[in-house]
């Protein structure tokens, strides 16, 4: 949040924008009736806003942070979702509603088997690293002696 909204962590409950959606949050947490997200996030005023809170659902999906509430402290605090198990570790690739064809090589299996059969295999670049091919991955290309 703070890198979307260019501040630091300790001048971030007084920032501007986190004010509005925090606010609105509170108030969509407040109502009574059983209105949708989409119903009441057209009330939101200033429109503006939108797109950025967009950027930081978004953002935060992607590493596992979801369902953003207001606390009784005034903070928004958010959901994590989190794996302790061996078969499923959630990472960014995992967590990420892009469409690539890394993310279906490791949801199919293919990745494993290429790494573990192929002897030079490299794994495809992430979508987020784009075509900067100085950014280290969280994934590091293996090598596997044949």
């Amino acid at each position: 949040m703070c890198r979307i909204l260019e501040t630091d962590y300790t001048a971030l409950e007084y920032h501007p924008d986190y004010v509005i959606i925090k606010d609105a949050l509170a108030s969509y947490q407040k109502q009574r009736d059983d209105r949708s997200w989409d119903e009441y996030r057209k009330k939101i005023k200033p429109e503006g806003i939108l797109p950025t809170l967009e950027k930081i659902l978004k953002e935060c999906e992607r590493n596992g942070f979801i369902g953003p509430t207001v606390n009784w402290k005034g903070k928004i605090v958010w959901q994590q979702a989190l794996s302790n198990s061996d078969y499923f570790n959630l990472d960014l690739c995992t967590m990420c509603y892009r469409q690539c064809e890394r993310r279906e090589e490791i949801e199919t299996g293919e990745a494993k088997w290429k790494r573990q059969h192929q002897r030079n295999y490299r794994e495809p670049s992430s979508c987020w690293e784009g075509s900067n091919a100085n950014t280290r991955s969280l994934y590091k290309a293996q090598v596997v002696d044949g």
